[in-house]
């Protein structure tokens, strides 16, 4: 199905009891007729994902990685990718000459690259490396997809959620942005066409609310759990609290750079937080 993306969180397609008898359905016709159900967002966002990817031979261009620009709303930090971090992609991509999954684009006339990338921010990467490492005519194979912003970051959300290489802390803070640049901080809303429970969407965002200098007491970016969030974004709002946090914190910090500087193991994520 060419738009399956904009079914996402629409009103869902009219039942065939709505459009008549059809051959072959004497038996159900004899039955007294019931209410048909109406499809919960999970199994609507379920049935729009499975269509996407039985729509195997859409047709795709091949681009060069310098043709697209980087969609800012996609939760992953494009700047903190690296060689190490997509390694076993950039080996896969060198050896199969091509990015096998397409990436997502959009065209942008009016800007200094013709394509903005929404979806493949790792392929994207990837054939950048290469591209600076002799490896200059591998080319990035993109689909063309119509998408406004809000439809753009429900595509990357699609892609991005159960990825285990988005740390929580990208996907937070990429959904605190969403929440008022799409939404208009109408969190109810937002759940609604992402098709999540309320309550997680809250406890991302009380994740994403921790200030920089707590974030900066955990080593590493993906230490940072949204159970962390939910017990320390209560704490931190206190005054009671507060000052107290952000001084251990800024301790904890410093004793990771000790640490990292002298090759010594980092403190994990759940100690910090205690």
């Amino acid at each position: 199905m060419a738009n399956a993306i904009e079914s996402i969180g629409t009103t869902p397609p009219p039942t065939r009891a709505a459009d008549g008898p059809v051959a072959g359905d004497h038996a159900d016709r004899e039955k007294p007729a019931e209410e048909p159900a109406t499809p919960s967002f999970l199994e609507r966002r379920g049935v729009a994902f499975d269509e996407i990817a039985r729509t195997v031979k859409r047709l795709t261009i091949r681009l060069k990685p310098s043709e697209c620009s980087i969609w800012p709303g996609n939760a992953r930090d494009y700047a903190a990718l690296s060689y190490d971090r997509c390694a076993s992609l950039i080996e896969s991509i060198r050896e199969e000459g091509t990015n096998r999954e397409p990436v997502v684009v959009r065209r942008t006339p009016n800007a200094e690259q013709p394509y903005e990338l929404i979806v493949g921010t790792r392929r994207h990467f990837s054939i950048s490396w290469l591209h600076a490492n002799n490896h200059s005519e591998i080319e990035l194979v993109a689909r063309i997809e119509t998408l406004d912003d809000e439809g753009a970051f429900r595509l990357a959300d699609l892609e991005n959620r159960e990825r285990e290489d988005v740390t929580d802390l990208e996907r937070a803070r990429n959904y605190r942005h969403a929440v008022e640049a799409y939404y208009k901080g109408v969190r109810a809303q937002m759940a609604e066409r992402l098709a999540i429970p309320k309550q997680n969407l809250h406890n991302l965002l009380q994740l994403a609310e921790l200030p920089d200098e707590v974030v900066s007491a955990f080593a590493e970016p993906g230490d940072l759990k949204v159970r962390h969030g939910m017990r320390l974004s209560p704490l931190i709002k206190d005054e009671r609290y507060r000052d107290a946090i952000l001084g251990e914190a800024a301790i904890i910090a410093a004793e990771q750079k000790e640490l990292l500087a002298a090759g010594a193991e980092k403190i994990e994520g759940s100690k910090v937080c205690e």
